[in-house]
């Protein structure tokens, strides 16, 4: 499908499918490719976006795109009650096919990408693509379920994954076909890294002073987060007798941004611990960028992942990094000298000691060097990015 041509002077229609539009990483991507579209293929090319469940804070900005956005009523938590309603999502996705015969499906995220395995049953002259965003290891369900699909290659195109080591994933795991994986880097885009608010501010804000030592972690609070695991950091960190002396001077805060199910689990492990002095739960932010700007080092503490977003955002600070060596995150930071990787493999003590050694590193030399990433984050650039996707689709001419 070439993206520069009209095909008998008519628009081709991409319908882009997503499980929702909440705040999060998945939803970033495919806002910078709907922004891509309509800045450079706006005549030859009609989005449509499609959420399996309504509202989201992405939704508004994605229709500022000037892209029609719908969505199939499905609740936020599945539950028995809502098996009508989810034969009802199923037509109206049906009847939403059939009425704009788009030429291209693509789908992100684990229902969604359910939901595209039937859609040549409907057109069979689309294309289907779907993107594998994480190692969803923990989700035994979802991996039998997809694996079912994957063995049935008629049913889609191609499968976009985020990094090599999630492409070893989707094809050992989950049955793939190795020749219909293709591997799209994330997309950073500079130029949506605003700072509206200073660094001063937003230390004062969170009762730090200038010198204090700010760890600052981002993402849903859920289990695949591992912030069960941060908060067994920060005990660590409170009892390190090397710290305690330093930090008389210059306290060490962890700050986590971000809002979910787990909210009242882990501020009961936290007030258990009495760790109220060392980790702060700020909830959902707008702007994460003035945070990350802010911070002395980022910190992930995930059990799994496929390319996480953060770290990019992170690098695009030249932010030092301390990270669980989770899928996707070897192959962005391994051997650059201020990024760190900590095996889950090791037992849980062992894990902790090896995050708190790193900080502690970090933390006794924090004015000894700068960090420049441009070299390794010039491959998620936008330009550079869209082009492997540009590829794909017009691999369907």
């Amino acid at each position: 499908m070439n993206l520069t041509s009209k095909s008998n002077n008519i628009s081709k229609k991409i319908m882009y499918v997503i499980t929702s539009l909440n705040y999060g990483g998945t939803q970033k991507q495919l806002y910078y490719l709907l922004k891509s579209i309509k800045e450079n293929y706006c005549e030859n090319v009609i989005p449509i976006v499609i959420s399996l469940k309504k509202n989201g804070l992405m939704k508004e900005k994605i229709k500022s795109l000037g892209v029609v956005v719908d969505n199939l009523f499905l609740q936020e938590k599945f539950s028995l009650l809502n098996c009508l309603a989810l034969a009802v999502s199923m037509l109206k996705y049906i009847y939403l096919l059939l009425l704009n015969r788009p030429c291209i499906v693509h789908s992100f995220l684990f229902q969604a990408n359910i939901l595209n395995f039937f859609t040549k049953v409907f057109i069979p002259e689309c294309r289907v693509i779907l993107s594998e965003r994480v190692a969803e290891k923990e989700k035994k369900f979802n991996l039998k379920l997809t694996s079912f699909f994957y063995k049935k290659p008629s049913l889609y195109d191609k499968v976009m994954v985020n990094s090599q080591e999630l492409k070893k994933f989707v094809i050992k795991e989950q049955n793939v076909l190795e020749e219909k994986v293709v591997v799209v880097e994330n997309i950073i885009d500079l130029q949506d890294l605003i700072i509206e608010k200073t660094e001063t501010e937003i230390r004062e804000q969170l009762g730090l002073k200038k010198d204090d030592f700010m760890i600052l972690s981002i993402g849903r609070l859920h289990k695949q987060k591992g912030y069960d695991l941060l908060i067994e950091i920060v005990r660590k960190i409170k009892n390190e007798q090397e710290i305690k002396k330093l930090s008389r001077e210059a306290n060490i805060l962890f700050v986590v941004i971000g809002d979910g199910e787990e909210k009242k689990v882990l501020e009961r492990k936290v007030c258990n611990y009495g760790l109220f002095d060392y980790i702060k739960f700020i909830g959902y932010k707008k702007n994460v960028y003035d945070y990350i700007n802010a911070c002395d080092i980022f910190l992930l503490t995930s059990l799994w992942e496929g390319s996480p977003n953060v770290i990019l955002e992170a690098m695009s600070f030249n932010k030092p990094i301390v990270s669980s060596e989770v899928c996707g995150v070897k192959e962005i930071i391994e051997n650059l000298s201020s990024c760190f990787l900590v095996s889950l493999e090791d037992r849980r003590d062992i894990v902790v000691d090896n995050f708190t050694k790193y900080i502690k590193m970090l933390f006794l030399n924090r004015f000894d060097k700068k960090n420049d990433y441009s070299f390794v984050l010039k491959k998620h650039f936008v330009g550079n990015v869209i082009k492997k996707i540009e590829q794909m689709y017009e691999e369907f001419s």
